[in-house]
């Protein structure tokens, strides 16, 4: 119960947001509800709003844009779309929104067709971008440390540990009296570190395939480079 009390009232704010399918569909009854409360006004449907969303300005919000909207409706007032599925657990996502939302609006004026049809890059491609040159970062230096190691050029390891805030660590080895990392250790840290970091990349560039479509909002004159 609470948590479609919250979900009703993230609605109410932004007027567009995803969960699960069967959630959406479920919280459709609700948003419908508090619209009609909206609609029919007074103390009374004040007072039913302020139970559910325990927030003036939500209420203020239901009561002076919401109602407005649709007082020509008697119902259908959400809109509940399915979407794909999480990577996770595979569960089916969709989002519900009320009808003629700011989001909508905007995607159906001449603006965003301006955009969609310019040359300027959009944000999923620039987001792409900055991912597969983090990846390409991190595949570098993996096989310059592993060519290091079947090197066996200490120096080496120990001034690339540097650049990794590994200094540190072992001026604070060295003033509690503990014997410092050897460089073979350090070496072995730094390959797991970048091989972590490696992960998340390749964990992120794939949420950011699922999530191709998206509606990324940018400013037209805006310029992103790639270099």
């Amino acid at each position: 119960k609470a948590l479609f009390r919250n979900l009703t009232r993230e609605l109410v704010m932004h007027e567009r947001i995803t969960t699960t399918y069967a959630k959406a569909k479920y919280l459709r009854k609700q948003a419908e509800w508090i619209v009609h409360k909206g609609k029919l006004g007074g103390k009374k449907a004040r007072n039913h709003l302020n139970t559910v969303l325990n927030s003036k300005a939500q209420v203020r919000k239901v009561m002076n844009e919401l109602a407005p909207r649709f007082k020509h409706l008697s119902g259908g007032f959400t809109r509940v779309t399915p979407t794909t599925k999480r990577r996770l657990d595979k569960a089916q996502m969709g989002t519900i929104e009320f009808v003629g939302n700011y989001l909508e609006i905007y995607e159906k004026s001449d603006y965003a067709k301006k955009k969609q049809a310019s040359n300027t890059p959009d944000f999923w491609e620039w987001e792409q971008k900055i991912l597969e040159q983090e990846k390409e970062f991190y595949e570098n230096k993996i096989s310059e440390l592993s060519m290091m190691i079947g090197a066996g050029e200490e120096e080496n390891v120990v001034e690339e540990a540097k650049n990794f805030d590994y200094a540190e660590h072992l001026v604070k080895k060295e003033k509690a009296k503990v014997t410092p990392m050897t460089p073979q250790q350090l070496q072995k840290n730094q390959l797991s570190y970048l091989k972590h970091n490696l992960k998340r990349v390749n964990l992120d560039l794939e949420k950011h395939q699922e999530d191709k479509g998206g509606n990324w909002h940018r400013n037209l004159d805006k310029k992103y480079t790639f270099d």
